[in-house]
């Protein structure tokens, strides 16, 4: 069995197209997932995890999950207060799950944040190029991510 950990925005939806910098709730109807994410989320045969930030309200990352329709895809939604809080999430994931490092994957947007994170704790690291945080270069080893895609389907051939 694999288990993946994956992030919500800029990740599994194109936050930074779709939102920008509008804050509102209403724009939240508005969104959609990225092509083949629920695809992927339906045929990945893994354990699923989405741990996600809350800097802007539980409120709004729920609201999000939901207007995506892909809360029943997931065995477990962590939310987290901030970026540091998310690598104590990975901790309590990988200790509950009862596996080996090498079969459980983060998936992420962000080197600084979820791939490192994830390379700290030992697991598989999957960057998702997309978003304000694409350019971002690696400030050492632990943001060099294991690797790198552009299309969630691409997560198939990786995570078998």
């Amino acid at each position: 069995m694999k288990l993946v950990i994956f992030d919500l925005d800029d990740t599994l939806f194109d936050t930074t197209g779709q939102l920008g910098n509008d804050l509102s709730m209403e724009k939240l109807d508005q969104i959609t997932p990225l092509p083949g994410a629920i695809e992927m989320l339906e045929k990945l045969k893994a354990v699923k995890v989405l741990v996600t930030r809350t800097s802007r309200g539980v409120e709004r990352q729920e609201k999000k999950i939901d207007v995506l329709g892909i809360r029943k895809f997931f065995d477990k939604i962590i939310m987290t207060a901030d970026d540091d809080s998310k690598r104590g999430a990975f901790e309590i994931i990988i200790n509950s799950a009862n596996l080996p490092l090498k079969d459980i994957f983060v998936v992420g947007n962000r080197i600084d944040a979820e791939v490192r994170y994830g390379k700290e704790l030992g697991l598989k690291t999957i960057l998702i190029k997309r978003g304000k945080y694409e350019n971002l270069k690696p400030k050492d080893d632990y943001e060099k991510p294991d690797y790198t895609i552009t299309d969630l389907r691409e997560l198939f051939e990786i995570i078998r």
